[in-house]
């Protein structure tokens, strides 16, 4: 049932709003305040939210700092011009999508929310979280921190997603009110048509926060890399898309706060530059997760640590090993699931291991953000609630957060990493 509308305990049948809510398959949300019987919609806004602001989060995987400057997109530059936009947008560490997606929708970095890579092993667990598997994916005991729409939800404020990473998981037993399995097939027009049709329900009904993702651009430079016209016609695709969902809030009677953002950028890698670990040391018996930009290695022993840190330290060439806890500072990244051992590769070098198939080529992200500049994203910003016509320097994307629960209005509960200062400046 990938691509159905769902909600936090499964599909129930009703009769639903229109053919576009019947199609889409909704169910009864398990939340406070939920609708009545005779209601279409599955969850009702507590009273007290009704008449508080909007918030649009979309998501463009991959978007890097300078594409604006690169490739032509009429429409997102002429909207970012309009409102705030910052000079890039920074990702923790490491610059991947499913770490800093989740650190925009909590405001802690990867190490703080537990999500600190595509690919790691728990040893608590005993078990290996990656973005290709279902299971550990939509389980939320992997969650750390009350994202964005779990705070919004407990707080009796109905939320709704179109993909985005953690929706999918019952994260304190708590889902949007509307959401999605992602399904990557689906086309980024009927995506902007849901969002908009969410936006056009009854004040009563009507989410007050809508994630939104879409994965073209990251795709196209994977596969073709950053000056690709293949990469060029994604952008353009994209920016058609942007422009009707632009034009489409325009038309609404009420104002959103929409901010686009990126969870990191990219680089072209050269196929020559490769760094095979197996050739450096003997891997047998330890746990090697990752290539690319970073792997991660889970070692039994002591002295097994210590002997292939040294041995990796001494042939240090294009890339650098830490011991666990022994990090860079800014890497925020103090966490037993980033294993015994992190190898992180200097770009536009790759780390491989020789039974891999294939090549490396076209672009890859991953790298250490304050290293490589090109890692960062884009922060674009307009709405009521927000200035016109600002650009603001670069800043770290845990500062999202405290942003979004402010213009919300509600309480962040806990600890987090990021500071609403940061980014007071841009709210009128």
């Amino acid at each position: 049932m990938d691509g159905i509308l769902r909600h936090g305990q499964g599909l129930r049948g009703m009769k639903l709003r229109a053919a576009f809510l019947a199609v889409l398959g909704l169910g009864l949300a398990a939340c406070p305040e939920s609708a009545s019987p005779q209601s279409p919609f599955m969850r009702a806004n507590a009273e007290e939210h009704r008449g508080k602001p909007y918030v649009l989060l979309i998501s463009l995987d991959g978007f890097r700092h300078d594409y604006l400057d690169v490739h032509d997109a009429p429409n997102l530059e002429r909207w970012a011009a309009e409102g705030v936009r910052a000079e890039s947008f920074v990702p923790g560490y490491p610059s991947e999508t499913f770490p800093n997606h989740y650190t925009i929708a909590t405001g802690m970095y990867p190490g703080t929310h537990g999500i600190v890579s595509n690919d790691f092993f728990d040893r608590t667990r005993n078990a290996r979280y990656r973005l290709g598997d279902r299971d550990a994916v939509e389980d939320g005991g992997w969650y750390g921190g009350t994202p964005l729409w779990v705070a919004a939800e407990r707080a009796g404020m109905v939320t709704a997603s179109y993909f985005w990473v953690g929706t999918e998981a019952d994260i304190q037993g708590v889902h949007p009110s509307y959401y999605y399995r992602y399904d990557g097939s689906i086309a980024q027009a009927e995506r902007v048509r849901a969002v908009l049709e969410w936006f056009s329900w009854p004040e009563e009904y009507r989410p007050h926060l809508v994630t939104l993702y879409f994965a073209a651009i990251d795709s196209a430079a994977h596969d073709h890399g950053t000056r690709s016209e293949e990469l060029a016609s994604a952008i353009a695709r994209l920016d058609d898309q942007l422009g009707v969902l632009f034009d489409g809030l325009r038309a609404l009677d009420f104002g959103v706060n929409v901010f686009v953002v990126s969870d990191h950028g990219m680089v072209d890698v050269d196929p020559a530059r490769v760094i095979y670990l197996d050739d450096i040391v003997d891997l047998q018996g330890v746990r090697a997760i990752g290539s690319g930009s970073h792997s991660l290695l889970y070692v039994d022993g002591e002295a097994r640590v210590e002997a292939l840190y040294e041995a990796l330290k001494n042939a240090e060439n294009h890339y650098r090993v830490f011991r666990s806890g022994e990090t860079p500072e800014h890497w925020n990244a103090a966490h037993p699931r980033l294993g015994d051992l992190i190898v992180a590769a200097e770009a536009p070098y790759s780390i491989r291991f020789r039974n891999m198939r294939g090549e490396v080529s076209g672009g890859a992200h991953g790298y250490d953000p304050v290293r490589h500049p090109d890692m960062h994203g884009v922060f674009f910003a307009q709405g009521p609630g927000l200035a016109d016509a600002m650009t603001i320097p670069s800043f770290e994307n845990i500062h999202i957060y405290p942003l979004v629960m402010r213009i919300l209005g509600l309480e962040i509960v806990e600890e987090i990493d990021g500071r609403l200062d940061v980014l007071e400046g841009i709210l009128r």
